[in-house]
């Protein structure tokens, strides 16, 4: 029931994602390790295996195609394998090998290989199994991965064995033990001095076959399993066997059928220890108990499809039948034997089988399994040969690939050296270049600040005596007006007060209506007369119109520049004539710079200046209705102008402010600037 609403999830969440991507990349790997685990339960069938493993594959690939995604499909892959879909097992590999290629994923390459080997060894296309398994030991090498080190060589070394190579596959075992030993791999040194004692026995060096196996018992003996005996005990019996020395042979191998529910729970090494302890009693003359104990391993072999047990067995009988006298058995067994490794003329046993063929016939038949045999035993030894040569060329042309590989990434080093460098001398140029431009155009705007600065001065001084010569002007216009006046006011004026006098004394002649007429009128002229003479007294600048005067001058002169207008507004509170000049000075100057702008940049139609009288002193307000500028970036530029601007600023105590924003004008404001009160009046006449 739980299966079926799994199944239904897994259904569910592919029609949504058609639609809509739903789930996170998080949840869907976990959703995909999940799943790879249940398919590895027990009690799992096949097909439901199949299909999880389908759906986990499914998943991954809406997954993005990364060292993740590589590590999954591994997995999905070894799903595949474990359930014998040697297909699907490829299809799988090939897809995360052309993945890991493109990402250049070094560990799922070094597995993409391993996984060919394991597949091509399970299809018995050894040449190539041992090509993909020496790739990926060459990959492994790389990364320093001891354990892939050490199962690629065990998997090469298995495949030299199998093809007769004894030499090479000794020399592989020991790069396989090596390697496991770094890592204290305990059950892989196991396999691998087992292999090194099966193949001593190959060799017929049954001591050091011994030492092997004893070692390997030993290691086996330390585990808490004690079913693990079984094998290390066989193979000391078969050692013995070979060496001859029966009565050890027999004691290891009665040793191994003594452990406790090895048939139920090791059937094939069960089968193994009755058949070698049948045949080692046989060989020492008891026959009592035979044929059973053969049928027994030939039963166990047809239904675990051992072929090596299946042909022990089979021989066994033969050899049996042959010695009680039944030629007819004695022959189906032997041909039994033969038919099941003809096929597969890599099992040890089968030349024993053409052999005692041979022994059991006469005449043409006998003849012809002679000349089977001598011709499989060539076979098998030129296949030895042409293996060891195919070993050989395999790990030559790898190795000559590999450091042709290597020499190319190393020119292709040292080409990226040669760029490296290239590129650090090119920007050292171009930075000392950028350093001496830097350099120069810092020498020249320190030049064209100096050139400025005395500019500045210059134009100062010429304020100035524009300055003194207006005052000096107004001095001459006023010390003459005050000479007319005199003038007006000693003769004129006297002259006309002595003949009103005069009459005003003809009353006493009785002509008065007359004499009235003529005095209103003296009155009146002698009236305006002093009015013109007081007028003409006083200035009518009262020392404030120096400063206006002059800033009227400039605004007439910059109008007309950039044919704007403008209002000048003065605050007749401010008696401009206790302004100090320097004073005068710096406004003027901050009031030029500001025009001068308007005319560069402002493209205005209408500047208003204002002056104002504050609590906190002189104010000055110059406004116009340009197109304005970003005041930040004009900031970080720090130009001269603002610079100078506040710096005169400052030379008066005054705060200047500046505001302006894109098309909506700017407005400059001086303000705080501090003169005596006491001259904050229009003064009296």
């Amino acid at each position: 029931m739980y299966r079926i609403a799994f199944v239904f999830f897994l259904l569910l969440f592919f029609s949504c994602s058609k639609k809509n991507e739903v789930l996170t990349p998080e949840f869907k790997v976990e959703l995909i390790k999940d799943i790879i685990s249940r398919s590895q339960y027990a009690d799992t069938t096949k097909q439901h295996k199949l299909q999880l493993a389908d759906s986990a594959k499914s998943l991954i690939n809406t997954l993005q195609k990364d060292t993740l995604y590589n590590e999954l499909a591994i997995e999905v892959a070894s799903c595949y394998y474990m359930i014998r879909e040697w297909d699907l097992y490829t299809k799988a590999t090939d897809v995360f090998l052309e993945n890991a290629k493109r990402i250049n994923d070094s560990a799922a390459i070094a597995k993409g290989y391993y996984n060919y080997g394991l597949i091509k060894n399970r299809i018995l296309q050894y040449d190539s199994a041992y090509y993909y398994y020496y790739k990926a030991f060459k990959e492994y090498q790389k990364l320093g991965n001891n354990k892939r080190i050490g199962r690629s060589a065990l998997g090469m070394a298995l495949i030299q064995r199998k093809k007769g190579d004894l030499i090479g596959a000794e020399a592989s075992y020991i790069v396989s033990l090596d390697a496991f030993k770094k890592i204290e791999a305990s059950e892989y040194i196991g396999d691998c001095i087992n292999g090194l004692g099966i193949l001593r026995r190959a060799m017929r060096d049954y001591d050091q076959a011994i030492l092997y196996h004893e070692e390997y018992l030993e290691l086996k003996s330390g585990l808490d399993d004690e079913l693990e005996k079984a094998l290390p005990f066989n193979n000391l019996g078969w050692d013995y066997e070979n060496k001859g020395d029966l009565i050890k042979a027999k004691s290891y191998y009665e040793k191994g059928l003594a452990l406790y529910e090895l048939k139920q729970k090791k059937t094939s090494t069960y089968g193994i220890l009755i058949d070698n302890y049948a045949h080692v009693r046989f060989l020492q003359g008891e026959v009592g108990h035979l044929p059973a104990p053969y049928f027994e391993a030939l039963a166990i072999a047809d239904n675990l499809n051992n072929l090596n047990l299946a042909i022990s067995a089979n021989l066994n009988l033969s050899e049996y039948y042959g010695h009680v006298g039944d030629i007819s058995n004695a022959k189906k067994y032997a041909t039994n034997a033969y038919e099941i490794g003809r096929d597969n003329i890599y099992l040890e046993k089968v030349p024993k089988a053409l052999k005692q063929l041979q022994s059991l016939t006469v005449g043409n038949e006998a003849l012809r399994y002679a000349n089977l045999y001598i011709k499989l035993t060539d076979s098998l030894q030129q296949e030895e040969r042409r293996s060891r040569d195919q070993f050989a060329r395999i790990r030559f042309e790898s190795d000559e690939l590999e450091a042709e590989k290597e020499s190319l990434q190393m020119e292709n080093e040292k080409n990226e050296t040669r760029i490296q460098w290239l590129t650090i001398v090119t920007l050292g140029v171009l930075l000392i270049g950028l350093l001496l431009f830097i350099i120069k155009r810092q020498q020249d705007s320190k030049r064209k600040l100096l050139v400025a600065q005395r500019q500045q001065k210059a134009n100062e001084e010429i304020y100035q005596l524009m300055l003194t010569q207006q005052t000096k002007l107004n001095e001459g216009r006023s010390m003459e007006r005050k000479r007319f006046s005199k003038e007006l006011h000693d003769g004129v004026l006297s002259r006309l007060f002595g003949v009103r006098l005069s009459l005003e004394s003809m009353n006493l002649n009785g002509q008065n209506s007359t004499k009235e007429l003529y005095v209103n009128e003296l009155q009146g002229i002698e009236k305006e007369i002093r009015q013109i003479s007081h007028d003409l007294g006083s200035d009518i600048f009262e020392g404030k119109q120096d400063f206006v005067n002059v800033v009227d001058d400039l605004l007439i002169r910059q109008s007309s520049i950039a044919a704007w207008k403008y209002e000048l507004i003065d605050d007749d509170l401010i008696n401009w004539g206790v302004v100090s000049s320097p004073f005068k000075m710096h406004m003027y100057r901050i009031i030029q710079e500001a025009l001068q702008n308007i005319n560069k940049y402002a493209d205005a139609r209408l500047v208003h200046i204002i002056f104002d009288n504050k609590e906190n002193g002189i104010t000055i307000t110059i406004k116009d209705d340009g197109k304005g500028f970003n005041l930040k970036e004009t900031s970080r530029r720090k130009g001269i102008g603002l610079q100078n601007m506040r710096s005169r600023a400052k030379e008066i105590n005054a705060k200047i402010e500046i505001e302006s924003e894109i098309n909506k004008g700017t407005s400059i404001t001086l303000s705080g600037i501090k003169i005596e009160t006491s001259a904050l009046a229009n003064g009296n006449e």
